[in-house]
């Protein structure tokens, strides 16, 4: 008979400060009055907070990572609600204009200030 034995410890106090760093996070996000998430370069969800989700009109689980969003977003486009959607449409383009202009700081590393 063979036993191995190995301490996994840090291991689990690695797992244990992680998913406390995680909640905080979500917490934090949830707090926000704004609809936020943040996707990664295939267009899958890593995180997003409740208030998107009700904008949207789900449910904050049903935006967990790894949902699409453009899924997301299908449910507003089917909705035929036009109110919805052009208060999304505007507070998007006033958060994202600076980038989506391209504009660029002197040092150009970021965006400039307004």
């Amino acid at each position: 008979m063979i036993s191995v034995l190995r301490d996994t410890t840090q291991h689990q106090l690695e797992r244990i400060s992680a998913e406390r760093h995680d909640a905080d996070m979500q917490a934090l996000l949830d707090s926000l009055d704004i609809g936020l998430c943040l996707a990664d370069r295939h267009g899958q969800i890593l995180v997003a907070n409740s208030r998107l989700a009700s904008l949207l009109g789900h449910r904050a689980y049903e935006l967990r990572h790894g949902t699409a969003v453009a899924d997301a977003f299908a449910r507003l486009a089917r909705s035929g609600d036009p109110g919805k959607g052009a208060g999304i449409a505007s507070n998007r383009s006033a958060i994202s204009g600076p980038y989506a202009a391209g504009r660029r700081a002197a040092n150009g590393k970021g965006p400039t200030a307004r």
